[in-house]
């Protein structure tokens, strides 16, 4: 029992630090994603980016090679979102 509850704290763990990689990635993506809307994708740099969502250029580099990879995400979320949508309605 002791083992198993241990195994149970370390997936816990494991599931929690997936998901808060998962929100950093979100939130630097929605940032990117906001400023190239309002900017376009030359008017800013990742500084902005990291700094809008409140993290580090550091942070930001762990998670995406540019702030086009950021931007392309957001796109690329909302078109499965789309899709997915769309099959909801077909079936």
């Amino acid at each position: 029992l002791i083992g198993s509850d241990l195994y149970v704290r370390v997936v816990t763990r494991a599931g929690l630090r997936e998901r808060k990689r998962e929100a950093t990635a979100h939130a630097l993506a929605e940032a990117a994603f906001d400023l190239a809307m309002s900017r376009g994708l030359d008017g800013f740099v990742i500084d902005d980016v990291a700094e809008r969502a409140g993290y580090s250029r550091r942070t930001f580099a762990n998670h995406y090679s540019c702030k086009e990879a950021a931007v392309a995400s957001v796109a690329y979320a909302s078109m499965e979102a789309a899709t997915g949508a769309l099959d909801d309605v077909s079936d």
